[in-house]
């Protein structure tokens, strides 16, 4: 898979709309369990990738129906669209998904995600240059 950066995107010719990181993680540690920790993550996140928070990060626990998808979902709105995520309880899984019109370097996503929920996250992850035909 193919990293991009800032300075390679904002290089090519072709304009994109928005550029979508979508990030998994495993082996995080029990912060994931902590409404007040990912909003302090999500606070930090808009800050790292140089985005502009619209209102604050909203952290309602779900799926208490089942104890295996349980947990807290994050949604932050940006100025340019959004971040979301999902963290499970049972698993010490992330789901998290950054979406922006405006261009950032995802690295600085994962290393926020480090900082907050552990050195030793198991990551897989995927970048999407997104157009409408």
């Amino acid at each position: 898979m193919h990293q991009f950066f800032l300075g390679e995107i904002t290089k090519m010719s072709v304009q994109y709309w928005g550029y979508h990181y979508m990030l998994n993680c495993s082996n995080c540690n029990d912060e994931i369990k902590s409404a007040e920790t990912i909003k302090a993550f999500a606070k930090q996140l808009v800050k790292d990738i140089k985005m502009v928070a619209y209102g604050e990060p909203d952290v309602p626990h779900f799926a208490l129906h089942d104890p295996s998808k349980g947990g807290h979902s994050l949604n932050q709105f940006i100025e340019t669209s959004n971040i979301t995520g999902h963290f499970v309880d049972a698993h010490n899984e992330m789901y998290l998904d950054v979406f922006s019109c405006m261009p950032f370097e995802e690295h600085k996503v994962l290393d926020c995600v480090k900082k907050f929920f552990g050195q030793d996250i198991q990551e897989n992850h995927q970048f999407v240059l997104r157009k409408a035909p």
